[in-house]
């Protein structure tokens, strides 16, 4: 019987050892720049036809991104747009909510 690893070797034309070790490293990077967890999942799919067994890989990732926050601000007449410490003296918010 072969090893897992060795039918690993073989798969996409002996590339997915490549391909495995650069998506891990990618996942990797995440966790560690927002120090949450990411995930690598590899999915073969295995169809057998007239003897042969055909093995199709899928690796699909999971990297952590970091989540935004909503930035309130005050529209000018010419459609520009300033945060509320920006706006001139005088000026007043028409909308009370994002005070």
């Amino acid at each position: 019987m072969k090893d897992f690893q060795d039918v690993l070797g073989e798969l996409d034309g002996g590339g997915m050892i490549e391909k495995l070790t650069h998506e891990l490293a990618a996942v990797i990077k995440g966790c560690q720049r927002i120090e949450s967890k990411g995930e690598l999942t590899i999915k073969l799919q295995v169809k057998a036809e007239d003897g042969l067994v055909f093995i199709t890989p899928k690796v699909t990732t999971k990297i952590p991104t970091a989540t935004t926050r909503m930035t309130a601000f005050q529209a000018t007449s010419d459609g520009s747009l300033m945060r509320q410490q920006q706006l001139p003296l005088g000026a007043a918010l028409r909308d009370s909510s994002l005070s």
